[in-house]
C-alpha cells in the first residue's frame, strides 16, 4: 500500500515534490501505520519517513501528533534515559487508532482503485 502511495506522488509531482493536498489528506494514515508497527518517538518517525522519501519538518510533525492524540487515535508517554536524564516522548496507537486506520486504509484503497480504473481508461 505505501510504496504505491509514494510512487503515485513521484509520478504526479516529480521526485520529492509532493502535492500538498494529497499529503494533507493522507498524512494521518502514514503516522498511524508507523505507530501500528512500533511505539516511536518523534525523531524516529521523522527519520523513518525521510528515509522513505517523505521529509516531515518538526513544525508539521508535532502538530499532527498532537491532533492524533487529541482525537484519541494515539497516546504518549515519557521515557527517561538513565545515562543522560533526557526524557523522550514516545507515541503509541490506541484501539480507536487501529480502528480508524483500518477505515482510512479501506477508503484510501477504494479511492486508489477508482483513480487507477479511470487512469486506465484515458
Amino acid at each position: 500500500c505505501l510504496p504505491m502511495y509514494f510512487m503515485t506522488y513521484y509520478i504526479l509531482q516529480g521526485e520529492n515534490e509532493l502535492d500538498r493536498e494529497i499529503l494533507k489528506g493522507n498524512i494521518e494514515i502514514v503516522f498511524l501505520i508507523l505507530l501500528s508497527k512500533k511505539e516511536l518517538y518523534g525523531y524516529e518517525m521523522s527519520k523513518t519517513l525521510n528515509e522513505l522519501g517523505l521529509p516531515i519538518a518538526e513544525g508539521t510533525l508535532y502538530p499532527i501528533l498532537k491532533r492524533l492524540e487529541n482525537n484519541k487515535l494515539i497516546t504518549s508517554y515519557l521515557v527517561k534515559n538513565e545515562n543522560n536524564n533526557i526524557k523522550r516522548k514516545y507515541y503509541k496507537i490506541t484501539i480507536n487508532g487501529i480502528q480508524s486506520l483500518e477505515e482510512k486504509i479501506y477508503d484510501f484503497n477504494l479511492m486508489s482503485n477508482i483513480i487507477n480504473k479511470l487512469n486506465e481508461e484515458r
